[in-house]
């Protein structure tokens, strides 16, 4: 968990004008270091970390950059907008930081809960005063198709994006369509 707390996913969306693939890790890795020093030295914030540095960077094979920095903290400060927004200018063009999700498994829940409605997702951000688009996406466990006659319950996954409000759901559940489901976490089975 200190490990994926101190990584960064950053999905390359604009391939015409960037060749940052097709340059080598380290090479990678110092433009990224370029990109930071050249930031922090534009900045008077008290609030940033003391030392900032890319350790590692691996290359996925959805062309996604995963970048290993010093600490937690400086992943933290990193993924604030405007520290963001400053950074990808000048490390390379077409690029955004993606925030890693975590799955949760809701048992109970009421089938009149629409998980493709994204208003259905947006009210039980409100009824449990989450942050809005904290539920990135919902979906059932069982297809619809397959559900028995009569059938009032069934389980869903949702898709958080922050760890912090996805072991708060898990420690104090949530209310969904008036109904308190107590999430746990989803456990991934080796294929």
């Amino acid at each position: 968990m200190e490990c994926k707390a101190r990584q960064i996913l950053i999905n390359i969306y604009n391939n015409n004008n960037n060749n940052i693939l097709s340059k080598s890790l380290t090479e990678i890795i110092t433009k990224a270091n370029g990109a930071i020093y050249i930031y922090i030295d534009k900045i008077k914030d008290t609030d940033k970390p003391a030392v900032i540095h890319i350790e590692t960077v691996l290359q996925t094979y959805k062309r996604v950059l995963v970048l290993m920095l010093n600490s937690r903290e400086v992943a933290n400060w990193l993924r604030i907008v405007e520290h963001e927004m400053a950074f990808m200018k000048d490390f390379s063009k077409g690029l955004h930081i993606r925030e890693r999700s975590y799955n949760l498994i809701a048992p109970r829940v009421l089938i009149t809960f629409k998980p493709e409605n994204k208003e259905h997702l947006r009210g039980i951000e409100k009824a449990n005063r989450l942050n809005y688009y904290l539920i990135h996406k919902a979906r059932w466990i069982k297809p619809t198709a397959r559900r028995r006659i009569g059938q009032t319950h069934a389980y869903a996954i949702l898709t958080v994006t922050f760890t912090d409000y996805a072991n708060l759901l898990i420690r104090d559940g949530l209310i969904m369509f008036r109904a308190r489901v107590c999430p746990t976490k989803q456990k991934v089975e080796p294929i």
